[in-house]
Order: C-alpha cells, then structure tokens, then sequence
C-alpha cells in the first residue's frame, strides 16, 4: 500500500511539473508552411524540360570509353533512374561498347506537377532512329527493327530537400503520348 502510495505522488508530481514546464514561456509557434518550389505550373514544366533536354543533351556526349563522360548524366538524374544509368554505362564501358548517332527531343507534353513537392512528369517523343550500339566487333546491338521513336513519361523532383534544381528520376515507355513521330 505505501509502495502504491510513492508510485502515485511521484506521478503526480512528474504531471505536475510537465504541465508547469508548458506553461512557463510562451508557446513556440507552429512551423512554417512550406513554400512551394515553383511559382507555377508553367515555371515547374519549363525546368523539367529544360532538365530533360540538358539530359539528352549529356547523353549524346557520352564516349562509353571514356568514363568520365558519364558524369554529367548522373549529375541530372537521381533515384532509381541515377542507378540505372550508372549500372548500364559501366557495363557498356565494361564490354567494350560505343555508340554513334544522336537522340533528339522530337516533342515534349507537360503532364503533371505538384507545386508543393515539386515533382513533376512529361510525356516526351525522342527520336532515336540515328543513335546506334555497337559491340566492341564494331557489329550493331540495336534490334533493326525498333520504331525510331520512343514515347516516354519522364517524371523529375528536387536533387534535395529545398533545392530547386530537378533531376530526371524515372523514365518508362508512356501510353498517353499515341502521336509521337
């Protein structure tokens, strides 16, 4: 009974000295709301695509002998698509790959856009009929029979928490973009 007792003075008293704690200072006010990234959907869809064309545009200056051509690649994507990309070009400088040609952005949809997060996706058709693989026999790796054009969903987010720069996170085959080429 008295072991009882002690328990409930000292639990008393710990309640009384948290509820004393709070009300000592004021209040500390509530976080602020975070702002979002971009002032518009325009201005978020303007630095997607122009995130995406800097992509394509590093993509078309990878020597895959060469392996610090690939930097510039990495440095505009992130996620699972930055593993991705790195897991693809050491295994093409590994075997002894290169490639020949360019890919050109042939048409690019704004898609969706979360101002708050900054997350934001494009449809894209990026033509690819005169890029080329080649093996180290110099013989193409590229199926002669794939269409020239690609329709693509690409989505982007910040590189990191209140950077206002996107990187390229994913990219898959689109099934909403049926004109492309």
């Amino acid at each position: 009974m008295r072991a009882i007792r002690r328990i409930t003075v000292v639990v008393s008293l710990a309640l009384a000295a948290a509820a004393m704690g709070g009300c000592t200072g004021p209040a500390s006010p509530p976080p602020p709301e975070p702002a979002p990234l971009f002032a518009s959907d325009e201005e978020a869809f303007a630095a997607a695509e122009a995130t995406y064309r800097a992509y394509v545009a590093a993509s078309n200056r990878i020597d895959v002998g060469d392996p610090k051509s690939f930097e510039p690649v990495f440095d505009l994507t992130g996620g699972s698509l930055n593993a991705a990309d790195r897991k693809t070009l050491a295994g093409m400088y590994a075997d002894g790959y290169r490639t020949g040609g360019q890919m050109v952005i042939d048409k690019v949809v704004p898609r969706e856009v979360s101002l708050l997060r900054g997350e934001v996706s494009l449809d894209v058709c990026l033509y690819v009929g005169d890029a080329y693989l080649y093996d180290v026999n110099g013989v193409s790796v590229v199926d002669a029979a794939r269409n020239p054009f690609q329709a693509l969903t690409v989505s982007f987010s910040p590189g990191l928490p209140g950077e206002t720069v996107l990187r390229a996170i994913q990219i898959e085959p689109s099934e909403e973009l049926v004109e492309c080429g």
